[in-house]
């Protein structure tokens, strides 16, 4: 199990995923997470808060309600370069 993710900024936008699993030449399935705030906000901003607070903060909240969506499996085509 690798996680090449495309790391999140701001909760805007995605950057360009690492290559480590596309080097490999293996399918790579997509996964997206979406978190919903509803019982505790899930989102860690370092300029607001320790880590250890946040951790604390989601281990003690009810829940942690996510969306995970599967996507179609992607592999490095002959002509891409990773």
């Amino acid at each position: 199990l690798i996680f090449p993710e495309g790391t999140c900024v701001n909760n805007k936008y995605c950057v360009m995923f690492k290559r480590g699993a596309f080097d490999l030449g293996v399918d790579v399935v997509p996964v997206a997470i979406k978190y919903n705030n509803i019982f505790v906000d899930a989102f860690w901003n370092s300029r607001r808060q320790s880590f250890s607070r946040h951790l604390c903060k989601l281990m003690s909240s009810w829940a942690v309600v996510a969306d995970v969506w599967y996507m179609e499996p992607q592999r490095k085509r002959d002509d891409e370069t990773s």
